[in-house]
């Protein structure tokens, strides 16, 4: 966000220096967007680009006022800064059109309900972790506050680890204001905004923001927004600290109002708080006083003109940042990277290494289990925790997959099928082919399988317990008896025995499914002969006609061939694929062609040449002015 601010003031500089310097300006612009959507990080090209365009508005507005001289860019400046957004996101398209195209299936196919946005929104109280760090507690092993301002999506903790933004970075902020820096006030201004987009839900400026900027109504977790107050919070620092270095009046007075504020929020921490969370903020209002008490060493030594001042500072701010950072630079054994755990290493002495990702599904409730049979971990333990116990998403750098999987990339239907199996149990596990589950354990020393029908492998740590999940169905099987049913009919008997044993067949109305009434049952039999994630083959026999089931996510992007001949792919079971096939042997090919792709690339590599031919001729026409002109003209004040 910080390089598209720089881009887009390059951009105003070169619209000021006259000529063709406009045509390397508009590539200084577009180049951070383009590496951030080409990264996929679509929002945070969106948020930065914007940021961008605004903080560059605002610098030209106070310049203008500082020196009427200066020429009035606005409406060039204006029509260059989209010029540049908009052929940023054309380099993108490669990414931003297959986006598009593919999310009409997911949940991102609306823009999100205001609830499911403004999950993990920044507790009004963390706003004192501004200036006190880790005083709301230790997220990794002791975190006190999480009964008040814990996210319970997120086991009870904060999206972020730590709010801190440095008790001497915010003094030195607090010195950047004063009368006629208009700059300060501006950029002060963009980050309350920005600082109150971050509450989310505890106030209605975010959900009046993202219905104004509508493409923003598909991002969540408000909380993210901090990072642009970082980057303002920044700016605002660096000109307070120059005005503390320079000959101006030491501005030290609201340096002691914000040691004076710290020093009060330790004080009511001592009466206000339970005994384990005011040991946290008490520790850090000592912590952050201490930092601004060395700015106020510096305000003295600026004001005598002392060459240590910059030293101090740079030395106070490096400490203070990095004693913040420092218990996440913990690091643990090279075996956490290098070596499997225990529960990894028991699956894959159950499964084919060369088959497809066995599936696991790990309980949120798993964490909390352990965490009564073990005493609280310091960073450094706690990694090693839940990697153990399989946490979500950890295990498949060990090829295992997780269910249900990434919200914001399964279809939609997935997820009602996965909620609706809530009642059930172990069938969803079945359905979905998880053969694998981490449970919590009440009591892990009795005796026994506590959870009649799973299977009891090992216990990665107490409380928590890996269990084998007999009868799942396989990855491909072929069925003899199907209906045709709507969604909704479908989901309500998406969880009858024959569907989960894979004897029946619920098929969606597109596509001409075919109506299969012969009793439930198995038709043939199916094996995987490979596995990756655009191309699946499976091998099949069976003795009359039948449906064909993967046990995989549908999508538009899957074409089938049978016997190498193009095959129509079905729905099944709301979220399946499937396909229909006569009696006898057969070769099944599912590869998967990202829709939109070819587009998205031609877009792509129109806009990257036009973007290198205005880069190229800016430079050459940059360095014949060069050689013209014998010497530079002063910069503006």
């Amino acid at each position: 966000m910080a390089w598209a601010a720089v881009g887009q003031v390059a951009l105003l500089d070169s619209l000021r220096a006259g000529g063709r310097a406009w045509r390397r300006g508009l590539c200084q612009a577009a180049l951070p967007s383009v590496f951030a959507l080409l990264y996929g990080e679509i929002f945070l090209a969106m948020i930065g680009a914007g940021f961008g365009v605004l903080f560059a508005s605002v610098l030209h507005l106070v310049e203008r006022r500082g020196d009427p001289s200066l020429p009035r860019a606005r409406p060039r400046w204006l029509a260059a800064a989209v010029a540049a957004v908009v052929l940023a996101f054309g380099v993108g398209a490669i990414v931003l059109v297959p986006a598009q195209v593919l999310r009409g299936s997911t949940q991102r196919a609306a823009s999100l309900a205001r609830a499911v946005a403004e999950t993990c929104s920044v507790h009004p109280l963390r706003l004192i972790e501004l200036v006190l760090p880790r005083s709301m507690g230790d997220a990794y092993s002791n975190y006190p506050a999480a009964s008040i301002i814990g996210e319970p999506n997120l086991d009870g903790l904060p999206l972020n680890y730590s709010m801190y933004m440095g008790a001497s970075v915010i003094a030195l902020m607090l010195a950047a204001f004063g009368r006629g820096r208009r700059l300060a006030l501006a950029l002060g201004g963009m980050a309350c905004l920005v600082l109150l987009l971050a509450l989310g839900r505890y106030t209605p400026v975010h959900a009046v923001f993202r219905r104004m900027v509508f493409p923003l109504g598909y991002m969540r977790y408000p909380e993210k927004y901090t990072a642009l107050v970082v980057v303002l919070v920044a700016l605002m620092a660096g000109l307070g600290a120059r005005r503390i270095l320079s000959d101006e009046p030491q501005p030290w007075r609201r340096t002691g109002v914000l040691l004076l504020l710290i020093g009060a929020l330790g004080g009511i921490a001592t009466f206000a708080l339970p005994p384990a969370w005011m040991v946290f903020a008490v520790r850090g209002a000592l912590l952050g006083g201490l930092v601004t008490l060395g700015i106020l060493a510096v305000h003295m030594l600026a004001a005598r003109a002392s060459p240590l001042a910059p030293i101090v500072l740079v030395v106070i701010v490096a400490c203070d940042l990095a004693t913040a950072a420092w218990p996440l630079q913990q690091f643990g054994s090279r075996r956490l990277a290098g070596e499997p755990p225990p529960a990894v290493r028991a699956i894959f002495d159950r499964e084919p290494r060369d088959g497809p990702p066995p599936r696991l599904y790990r309980s949120n409730q798993t964490a909390d289990a352990v965490n009564k049979w073990l005493p609280p971990a310091a960073t450094p333990e706690a990694e090693p925790r839940i990697i153990e116990t399989m946490i979500t998403n950890t295990v498949n750098a060990w090829g295992i997959a997780t269910l249900p999987g990434y919200d914001a990339a399964i279809p939609s239907l997935l997820d009602k099928v996965w909620n609706a199996g809530r009642d059930v149990g172990q069938s969803a596990l079945r359905l979905f082919g998880a053969t694998y589950a981490v449970l919590p354990v009440v009591d892990p020393r009795a005796p026994g399988n506590d959870r009649p029908g799973l299977d009891p492998l090992l216990d990665p740590l107490p409380g928590a317990r890996l269990y084998h999940v007999p009868r799942a169905l396989p990855r491909v099987f072929w069925a003899r008896h199907t209906e045709v049913l709507t969604d909704e009919q479908a989901l309500a008997r998406i969880y009858e025995p024959a569907v989960v044993e894979g004897a029946s067949v619920w098929l969606a109305p597109e596509g001409s499914p075919p109506v299969l009434s012969t009793p439930p049952g198995r038709a043939g039999t199916c094996r995987l002969e490979s596995f990756r994630n655009n191309r699946l083959v499976a091998i099949c026999a069976g003795d009359e006609r039948g449906i064909v089931v993967f046990v995989e996510q549908y999508d538009l992007g899957w074409h089938a061939a049978v016997d190498g001949r193009p095959a129509p792919l079905l729905r099944a079971n709301l979220i399946m694929r499937a396909l229909s096939v006569e009696a006898g042997p057969h070769r099944i090919v599912l590869e998967y062609r990202t829709p939109g792709l070819v587009a998205g690339a031609t877009i792509s590599a129109l806009c990257l040449c036009l973007l290198a031919l205005l880069g190229l001729t800016g430079a050459k026409q940059m360095a014949t002015t060069e050689r013209n002109i014998p010497s530079h003209p002063p910069l503006p004040k």
